[in-house]
């Protein structure tokens, strides 16, 4: 179907769908590191987002997204394109209160915080110098969220204790919450239209084609 309507799906294309994936993740890093665990090379994915491609340029002509409604879904689900607020923190996890006390005297005493996070640190983020990236709330085990979101910006906290250890937690960066706006949002709010019935559609779309196509069974 994509090569009867001569549709051609350029690198720039798939760049895109890849920038839109890094921006749900918030983060380069998330991406790489759910990418990584899936066992994913960008490569690899380009490569299966190529057909997701192919289809929605195919129902670019046949989904008409009307600004009324586009309008209608944003008022109705504003909450979806909310900004929540963001803090971005590092940690030096260890399992004593002891340990924790010894290293808080150290950066009390001027330690460099990401140096003694890969040096102490039994947390898997001791390589990024214990940087968690950004979280939003719900995010992080409450006694840890609750430290960090309570911090200033290079503020570092006591001791905090979760069922994982004993943390000592620094902020290094917070972004506060953002009300949607219509204008802001309009784009996303179309295209999250355009997905939705996209869904809807190809499935049966799909079966037509099957159900129309001449297959010849070569593995016979």
């Amino acid at each position: 179907e994509a090569e009867k309507a001569k549709i051609t799906v350029t690198d720039d294309d798939l760049n895109a769908e890849i920038d839109q994936l890094v921006e749900q993740f918030g983060s380069e890093d998330s991406f790489n590191s759910a990418l990584s665990s899936s066992g994913l090379t960008i490569d690899n994915l380009k490569e299966q987002m190529r057909t997701q491609v192919q289809i929605e340029k195919l129902f670019e002509k046949k989904i008409d997204i009307k600004d009324e409604d586009v309008k209608r879904y944003f008022e109705e689900n504003k909450e979806m394109f909310a900004e929540p607020e963001l803090v971005r923190a590092s940690h030096i996890l260890v399992e004593s209160e002891e340990e924790a006390k010894a290293i808080l005297d150290e950066l009390k005493n001027g330690a460099d915080f990401a140096e003694l996070a890969k040096e102490k640190s039994i947390d898997g983020s001791k390589d990024k110098g214990g940087d968690l990236d950004y979280f939003t709330r719900g995010e992080m085990v409450p006694e840890f969220e609750e430290a960090a979101f309570n911090l200033e910006v290079g503020e570092i906290s006591d001791i905090v204790k979760s069922d994982f250890g004993y943390h000592i937690i620094k902020v290094s960066d917070k972004k506060a919450a953002v009300e949607p706006e219509f204008e802001t949002a309009k784009d996303k709010v179309r295209e999250q239209l355009f997905t939705e019935k996209l869904n809807e559609q190809v499935p049966n779309w799909l079966n037509e084609l099957k159900a129309n196509a001449k297959v010849e069974n070569l593995l016979q």
